[in-house]
């Protein structure tokens, strides 16, 4: 038993020897020795081993992957390697003698006999408990072998062997069974069983055997779990093929994320939360939601240079995914700029456009839209774009939005970003995208670009999708004009908002000529060439003429850039074209303006519009027209009334032509006046043009070329209807007193000019004072005040000129009671001490008593105005020089009388409580606030006082 033993193991020795030699026929047959010898000893170790043998040199064989060919073997150096009888056997020929030898085919095992040894030599390993890694071995290669030809049933059997095998294993060891068995199962097409094995290999790195654990390796096992779990990175793939299991698929997510943390790279992380928020969301409840949410927002922190555009590790990760669920866009629009601003095209005259053939329809031949705008859009080089974007946000939370702008191409384009915040749950509802094309072309909307929760999201537009494919004609630059006028004007806005065009409103009468200007402003960077302007009335009736030279706007054009031109308009309401009614009318008319470069590869311009109110007011009406005969042969006489219909007195003029004579007469509103016009008797020479009209109009057409007939309004002003407080019929009333100065007996009346006269010093003046009462009762309590005080002309009087001059006599006489005319005098002396300029005052006031509060006369006017009771001597002062004061000369403009004034009467006041005290019961009216009247006379008398 021994020997054979013996010998069956060096058999099996040999044959793996000439198998490591690439002798594989060779091999076959020393395993095939090998196997009988071994199995008639019972020797069941090395008969396994010599099965594994013969049936990895069949596999080899038949593969033909490492046989020495004919061709191989002829490249081998002289004298090196040699040719064994299985080579020969192969090519079929004996090396010496060239003649065919048997063949070595025999020993090669069939596809089932393979599997038979395969399977015999494992169950061998079984039954020796001390093989159990070597049967582990023995079943890979028989799961290997049969992948290769596709025996599924036998491969998930063997791979099941592979997992119960009982071995204690290391933990690596345990990994890359799994990763195996994984393997396998995605050879063979079990992609979910292949899932679930690697999915069990990225936990078995997660054991607590294992000090570090290995993430990546982790990661990429989770990694390989997507496609199994209907879970492809290619987010086309996962719309058009959107199923499997959404709770598992959760769960698998969320081990990705948690692997992707553990590795540090909150890129990864965020991609997946990304993810499962866009295309997850509807297996996800409203908290959930929120807490994927606030779990992005936390990791898109995380991430260096946040806010962070999405650049994965090939290793880890995939490409970015779009947020085009935050928030969700539903359609593009491109909105039209306002009307006045929008392109028109110029339409070709139809002259041009129509060519001359046989043929009445042509499908070849070009034909006109009649100005309806085409499909695509059109937009202005250097102007605002703005598409508006129609969307919603399905989460349950707020969504910000930053930084969104358009992605274009073709054109360049500048966009300007746009943030917006989307409540949670919001119906749809537009936001605004503008940007300015900076040239012309064919402008493409790709998408759009924003930044939601800190991470940058590029979002593109399919050109499947008509609602979210945009494009748009960009046309070169246009100018812009702005329209104003020297009338009273206002912009009108439609429902939309739009400016719609300048409203000017106008009040005029029938006949009456308006003469204002437009004014034209470019507002742009181009030129403008060319304006148009056209005349539309909204009503039937064409009442209002508007009149201006087409010659002059062309001689002032081009309107450069930042400039204007001024454009005189005339607005004539002509009295023919007038109703016979006398209700006021209103007409609304449109002047429109078209305007463009002039640029003849630039087919585009702009129209705006003004509209004009026009409320039509009836001027004059002509009644009972006739024409009567003259005394003379060659005369007649044109009569007619001309009744005022407006609300104004108004100066009717005529004038003949021929003659030169005018006339004009007033007529009151509401009145009518007879006019008579004496005119030549007209001679009509009758032409072929003439004739055709009828005599009538002949003869008005011929009268209203020989009188010219005009009309202008004479506004009256009545002032009764103003209210007349006390101090104004106090300023009003003429002075009961009259006073009359006296120097060195000359005197001074009211009429006189300004006293200049020349004193010496050391001098005596004589001056004098006369009070008269002119007024039709008796006066009482009259104190006559005679002053002296120096102007500086700076704003200063000096009342106080002890030093500088003295007056000698009395300055202060009161007078307790004054008759109807009676005359009282005051007489003093003034000598100056200096040199200088100096004027003279005199002053009059009146304290009323007690009982003439209560009186009804001039000087008591309490029942006028009551709140004039409480005014004094200080409340005086606001009027001391109102007009109601007694004047002699011209008075000083200066206000340093005003300030002199204040003084004057602040010593007055106290002069009198100092000298009559005697009085009680003055002093006491005077303390209690009697009322005062005063009278100033402002004689503003200049004496220059020279030395002598």
């Amino acid at each position: 038993g021994n020997k054979k033993k013996c010998a069956g193991r060096n058999k099996k020795r040999l044959g793996d020897l000439c198998l490591l030699a690439n002798l594989s026929y060779d091999a076959l047959s020393h395993y095939a020795a090998a196997v009988d010898g071994l199995r008639s000893a019972n020797d069941l170790l090395w008969l396994a081993s010599a099965l594994e043998g013969i049936c990895a040199a069949t596999i080899i064989c038949k593969s033909g992957d490492y046989v020495l060919t004919p061709e191989s073997a002829a490249v081998l150096p002289e004298g090196k390697g040699r040719r064994s009888p299985s080579f020969n056997a192969v090519v079929g020929k004996d090396e010496n003698t060239g003649a065919a030898v048997p063949s070595l085919n025999s020993n090669l095992l069939s596809t089932d006999d393979v599997i038979d040894r395969y399977t015999e030599a494992i169950k061998i390993y079984n039954r020796i408990n001390v093989a159990p890694l070597i049967e582990l071995e023995a079943n890979i290669k028989l799961a290997n072998t049969l992948v290769s030809i596709n025996k599924k049933v036998e491969v998930s059997e063997t791979l099941m062997r592979i997992l119960y095998t009982k071995y204690p294993f290391s933990e690596e060891e345990k990994i890359q069974r799994y990763c195996f068995v994984s393997h396998i199962y995605e050879k063979v097409g079990c992609i979910r069983k292949a899932a679930f094995m690697s999915r069990i290999a990225s936990m078995q790195c997660l054991s607590r055997n294992i000090v570090n654990h290995p993430w990546i390796a982790v990661y990429s096992f989770m990694k390989k779990t997507l496609k199994g779990y209907n879970l492809p990175l290619n987010l086309e793939s996962y719309r058009k093929q959107a199923s499997g299991w959404p709770t598992l698929q959760l769960h698998v997510l969320k081990e990705l994320i948690m692997s992707s943390r553990h590795l540090n790279d909150p890129a990864i992380a965020s991609r997946l939360l990304i993810f499962i928020l866009q295309f997850m969301d509807s297996s996800l409840s409203d908290s959930e939601k929120q807490t994927y949410c606030a779990l992005l927002e936390v990791q898109s922190k995380n991430i260096t240079g946040s806010p962070y555009q999405f650049t994965f590790n090939e290793t880890y990760g995939s490409q970015p995914i779009p947020m085009k669920k935050f928030p969700c866009i539903i359609k593009w629009t491109c909105l039209l700029p306002p009307s006045h601003l929008q392109a028109i095209k110029i339409l070709p005259n139809a002259d041009d456009t129509n060519d001359q053939n046989c043929f009445i329809f042509s499908a070849l031949q070009k034909r006109s839209n009649n100005g309806k705008v085409d499909e695509i859009p059109i937009a202005i080089q250097n102007e605002t774009v703005r598409i508006a974007i129609k969307l919603f946000n399905p989460m349950p939370f707020e969504v910000k939005v930053n930084k969104m702008v358009l992605v274009t191409e073709g054109v360049a384009f500048d966009s300007h970003p746009t943030s917006i915040v989307v409540p949670p749950k919001s119906d749809p509802h537009s936001i605004l995208l503008t940007g300015i094309p900076r040239s012309n072309g064919r402008l493409h909307i790709l998408g759009y670009s924003s930044q939601v929760f800190g991470l940058n999201s590029l979002c593109m537009t399919t050109f499947n999708d008509k609602d979210l494919h945009l494009e748009i004609d960009v046309i070169p630059a246009l100018p812009m004009m702005q329209i104003s006028s020297t009338l009273p004007s206002s912009f009108t806005r439609t429902a939309s908002n739009k400016i719609q065009t300048l409203t000017t409103t106008l009040s005029t009468y029938t006949g009456e000529r308006n003469s204002f200007h437009m004014i034209f402003e470019n507002l742009s960077c181009v030129d403008i060439n060319f304006i148009d302007i056209q005349v539309m009335n909204k009503s039937n009736s064409n009442t209002a003429i508007f009149d201006w030279c087409n010659e002059d706007l062309i001689q002032k054009l081009p309107c450069q850039q930042r400039k204007q031109i001024r454009l005189p308009v005339v607005l004539s309401i002509p009295y023919n074209d007038f109703p016979s009614s006398t209700d006021t009318i209103t007409e609304n008319s449109v002047l429109k303006y078209t305007y463009s470069e002039g640029n003849t590869q630039n087919d585009y311009s702009r129209q705006i519009e003004t509209v004009f109110n026009i409320t039509i007011k009836p001027s004059i009406k002509i009644l009972n027209f006739d024409i009567l005969s003259d005394d003379s042969c060659n005369e007649c006489l044109i009569v007619f009334d001309v009744e005022n219909l407006t609300t104004f007195t108004i100066e009717f003029y005529w004038t003949v032509f021929k003659t030169g004579k005018s006339a004009h007469v007033l007529i009151p509103k509401g009145a009518a006046r007879r006019v008579a016009i004496s005119i030549e008797k007209i001679e009509i020479v009758t032409t072929t043009h003439q004739e055709a009209l009828s005599k009538e109009k002949l003869y008005l057409k011929t009268l209203s070329e020989a009188i010219e007939l005009k009309w202008r309004i004479i506004g009256i002003v009545q002032l009764n209807s103003n209210h007349l407080t006390l101090g104004m019929i106090d300023r009003l009333t003429l002075a009961p007193v009259t006073i009359d100065v006296h120097i060195k007996d000359r005197g001074i009346s009211n009429d006189m000019q300004p006293i200049h006269d020349s004193f010496t010093v050391a001098s005596t003046i004589p001056v004098r004072a006369v009070i008269t009462n002119v007024s039709g009762g008796p006066l009482h309590n009259i104190c006559v005040a005679i002053e002296c005080y120096q102007d500086y002309e700076n704003g200063f009087c000096d009342t106080l000129l002890l030093d500088k001059c003295a007056i000698i006599g009395t300055e202060q006489v009161m007078i307790e009671e004054l008759q109807v005319d009676q005359t009282v005098e005051q007489e003093c002396h003034i000598v100056f001490f200096c040199s200088g300029k100096y004027c003279l005052d005199v002053s009059c006031i009146q304290l009323a008593t007690c009982s003439d509060k209560n009186s009804k006369n001039l000087y008591d006017l309490s029942e006028i105005d009551k709140k004039s009771q409480q005014v004094n001597l200080d409340n005086l002062q606001g009027r001391k020089d109102s007009n109601n004061d007694l004047q002699v000369g011209t008075t000083s403009k200066n206000p340093n009388v005003q300030n002199y004034v204040d003084g004057k009467l602040s010593l007055l006041k106290e002069t009198i409580n100092n000298k009559f005290t005697s009085d009680t019961s003055f002093a006491n009216r005077s303390k209690q606030g009697v009322p005062h009247k005063l009278w100033n006379f402002k004689s503003n008398i200049t004496m220059t006082v020279v030395n002598a």
